[in-house]
């Protein structure tokens, strides 16, 4: 029984890190977490599992899985988002701390800034 409480509380600890942690494999570069997002207009904003990429020249991708299991790739130069593996346009709005990206007329992504290192750009 105290075998259990231990192997459930380190279980738990594993879950609650891996919500904002870097990939495994990698330089650390790379972050792993989840974000409000959502895949239909005016639906309710679900937690998206998503992967940020960072690259040596200041350009990086955010991956993101939406509901239904499309993974959508969101290109950035700086904090500023350029492109999308969508062909719809690409809107992005910032309120506070928080970057709101509109894809389409559906899809919609609220990215902490923090993502980017700072939440002041």
């Amino acid at each position: 029984m105290r075998a259990f409480s231990i192997i459930a509380g380190l279980s738990l600890g594993t879950a609650a890190l891996a919500s904002n942690t870097s990939v495994d494999g990698t330089d650390g570069q790379n972050e792993l977490g989840k974000l409000p997002c959502a895949a239909i207009a005016s639906q309710t904003s679900a937690a998206c599992p998503y992967e940020y990429l960072r690259k040596g020249d200041g350009t990086s991708t955010l991956r993101v899985l939406l509901p239904g299991g499309t993974v959508r790739y969101i290109y950035f130069e700086g904090t500023t988002p350029t492109g999308t593996d969508s062909t719809d346009r690409i809107l992005p709005e910032q309120l506070g701390d928080t970057l709101l990206i509109y894809i389409g007329d559906a899809e919609r992504f609220e990215m902490p800034m923090s993502i980017f290192g700072t939440a002041d750009q």
